[in-house]
């Protein structure tokens, strides 16, 4: 009886994924804080899919498009790192097994982002720059945090899609920030200097339906 359950299982299995349909894309957002983000998307059903995404930022200096200039004492802060995101969103459109042409979709997910910063201090008094020596500082770890994500898709064609809308990660707990917080790029998460909230990053996905 145990064996034809697995058997059973293993079959149905097989089917809901022979009649999913899955995509591949990239975010181009991210591309302005010099990081690329490659996206995918299994859909089992056309009411919910599971997103996987990847990328690396590229020693950028990006703090956001708001950026609280300030006084801080650091100079030349680059930040490198990769990152990945899984989660699951919902089609609020198909929840009754519809495929329109346009859709609004929610989800959440789990952000895994390593980081690597190097900067310079900065000096804020008078003093000659001759009397002044820059000291190196760095911070590199890995964090995890979870987020939500909303926003349109729009079938464009046969293949391709197009999905607007925004990501939030909620607090990034980190200590060893250099400098102000707000101004320390995160990858995969954005900065703490967005409006209105914290750690809001852009979505502009484009996907090809394989």
């Amino acid at each position: 009886m145990k064996k034809l359950l697995f058997v059973l299982c293993l079959f149905s299995f097989r089917d809901a994924s022979a009649q999913a349909t899955g995509y591949v894309g990239i975010n181009t957002v991210p591309v302005i804080a010099r990081t690329l983000e490659l996206t995918s998307e299994l859909r089992p059903q056309p009411a919910y899919g599971i997103t996987f995404n990847t990328g690396y930022t590229f020693n950028t200096n990006h703090t956001g498009f708001v950026d609280a200039d300030v006084l801080e004492a650091i100079d030349n802060r680059k930040t490198s790192g990769a990152f990945f995101k899984l989660g699951g969103r919902v089609y609020l459109a198909s929840l009754k097994g519809r495929k329109p042409a346009s859709n609004i979709f929610a989800g959440i997910l789990i952000i895994g982002s390593q980081y690597h910063q190097k900067a310079m201090t900065a000096s804020l008094d008078d003093a000659p720059p001759a009397s002044f020596v820059p000291t190196p500082l760095q911070a590199k770890g890995f964090i995890m945090s979870p987020a939500v994500n909303a926003g349109f898709s729009f079938t464009l064609s046969k293949k391709l899609l197009l999905e607007a809308g925004v990501q939030h990660t909620f607090r990034v707990k980190r200590e060893d920030f250099i400098g102000r917080r707000q101004r320390n790029y995160q990858p995969g998460m954005g900065s703490g200097q967005s409006q209105p909230l914290q750690y809001l990053q852009g979505m502009l996905n484009l996907k090809y339906q394989l």
